[in-house]
């Protein structure tokens, strides 16, 4: 192995030419490799993009609370057709009925926490979100749902206003 040389002030490496060939050659695999990374990334989320925004059906049961997948799984009321994370709001919707409902389960339990229903905010609450419901299944469903639902008593059409 040879020693670098001093010349003056500067010390000359004599494998200097053979060190940059191999430097360069790791910074263009570093390069590609870069922007092998890079184009997987915009490959993965153009792909993923797609994935969002393709249409699934779901079958929504309002009775039981309850998103299927398939229509033999159970019991529905509604076909929707909509993307996964709509889906998955019908999801979380029903979750909070659940939850609304099991607090009000346990404070009609309660003496002196009844109320007359008209005056009762929690059950407020259960009827805003089951109107929540219903206007997301009315706006991912069919035609005849959606004449359905439209006939129910608190289903109202925001009305828009001609200028």
């Amino acid at each position: 192995m040879l020693a670098p040389q001093s010349v003056g002030r500067m010390t000359v490496n004599i494998f200097q030419s053979e060190m940059t060939r191999g430097a360069m050659r790791r910074r263009i695999v570093k390069k590609h490799v870069l922007l092998a990374h890079v184009f997987f990334f915009f490959a993965q989320t153009f792909i993923k993009g797609c994935v969002e925004m393709t249409l699934y059906k779901a079958y929504i049961s309002v009775k039981s609370q309850q998103v299927y997948a398939y229509p033999d799984e159970s019991p529905w009321e509604f076909e929707v057709t909509a993307t996964r994370n709509e889906i998955k709001v019908f999801e979380r919707l029903f979750y909070q009925l659940k939850f609304v409902q099991s607090r009000n389960f346990l404070r009609a339990h309660e003496p002196m926490s009844v109320k007359p229903y008209h005056v009762d905010g929690e059950n407020d609450q259960y009827d805003r979100r089951l109107k929540k419901v219903y206007a997301w299944i009315h706006e991912f469903t069919s035609e005849d749902s959606k004449r359905f639902i439209e006939q129910l008593p608190y289903f109202q059409r925001r009305r828009e206003v001609q200028l």
